[in-house]
């Protein structure tokens, strides 16, 4: 597996941002609002984190945005191999 590590200046705070990172939190936040959404709807579904939200698709919502984002993804096991 390669792992790149670039980082870029951040906002006024001058932090530093991993360039690689962003399809983690995209697929955090689109789980997020799928949350969100059920909530709204009337159909709350409740807190979605860790090793739970791989049973709602980060795994796959993180490699479409890794794609989208021109990012290299990681060879994960097939997600029903993971789970023995």
């Amino acid at each position: 597996m390669t792992v790149r590590e670039q980082y870029t200046p951040g906002p006024a705070s001058g932090a530093q941002v991993r360039k690689d990172r962003g399809q983690m939190g995209a697929a955090g936040w689109h789980i997020c609002f799928d949350v969100l959404d059920r909530l709204l709807a009337g159909q709350p579904i409740g807190r979605i984190v860790g090793p739970e939200a791989m049973k709602f698709g980060w795994q796959r919502l993180h490699t479409e945005y890794a794609k989208q984002f021109g990012i290299e993804t990681p060879n994960w096991p097939p997600q029903a191999a993971q789970k023995s």
